[in-house]
């Protein structure tokens, strides 16, 4: 019995090490990317855009124009189309990233002293930030919060761009949420909880993030709201056409 409670334990401890390596190795295929213009968001990528087809199809390749090795260096204030992103009265930081072809902003609390952080994920292509949401828990809790926004790549989907001529599946491009959420943690979440928030496609996104990649590891909730977009989970991963 003994030896058994042993070699469960010792297995059940190798899952658990391995899975925190796949996270840390996610989180290292995220680029950050040194500020240009951060009243110009934008301004800290180099874009490649196909052609557009006869049925308007095109895709979309994003690149930092300068990469940071040293992230905390390369914060800057986060404004959202021309205003500031304020923590009570004080710009929020943001850091530009590229990852898997897409690029966005992490737009993220510095003052709250909480052991608990909430990541934020809206909808569609996740190319706004989830700011009322984020605004009540940070007046009501003392949370960290975090929100992410992706570039718009073909027209407003964002993180659902395909970033070459070939096509992808969804398992491909969940993969660069789950490196946002993987580095996320592993650099600007506190030592307790860690948990995400998504809207419609963002719940596709930050759950796909745990269904196929192993950042389940990290993550101790999701709150899906309105969705997920891709309802059919087995469908989703390929178990039943």
């Amino acid at each position: 019995m003994r030896l058994a409670l042993a070699a469960w334990a010792a297995s059940a401890c190798g899952t658990a090490a391995a899975a925190l390596l796949e996270v840390r190795g996610l989180a290292a295929e995220l680029e950050i990317c040194r500020p240009q213009e951060p009243q110009r968001p934008a301004s800290a990528f180099e874009v490649e855009q196909g052609p557009v087809g006869a049925d308007g199809d095109y895709w979309v390749a994003y690149r930092c124009k300068e990469t940071c090795a040293d992230w905390p260096s390369c914060q800057a204030p986060g404004y959202w189309r021309g205003r500031p992103l304020l923590e009570g009265g004080e710009p929020k930081q943001a850091l530009a990233f590229a990852v898997g072809g897409a690029a966005g902003h992490l737009a993220f609390t510095t003052r709250q002293i909480g052991a608990k952080t909430v990541l934020f994920h809206t909808g569609v292509g996740g190319t706004s930030y989830m700011q009322s949401l984020a605004r009540q828990i940070e007046a009501a809790a003392n949370t960290r919060t975090i929100m992410v926004r992706w570039q718009p790549g073909f027209r407003n989907w964002g993180w659902f761009t395909r970033s070459g001529p070939a096509p992808t599946r969804v398992p491909a491009v969940t993969r660069r949420v789950a490196s946002v959420i993987a580095w996320a943690h592993e650099h600007l979440a506190g030592s307790g909880d860690f948990g995400t928030v998504g809207c419609s496609m963002g719940t596709q996104a930050t759950l796909g993030a745990v269904v196929y990649y192993d950042v389940d590891a990290v993550v101790d909730y999701q709150l899906m709201v309105g969705g997920p977009g891709l309802w059919d989970i087995n469908a989703g991963c390929g178990r039943r056409r």
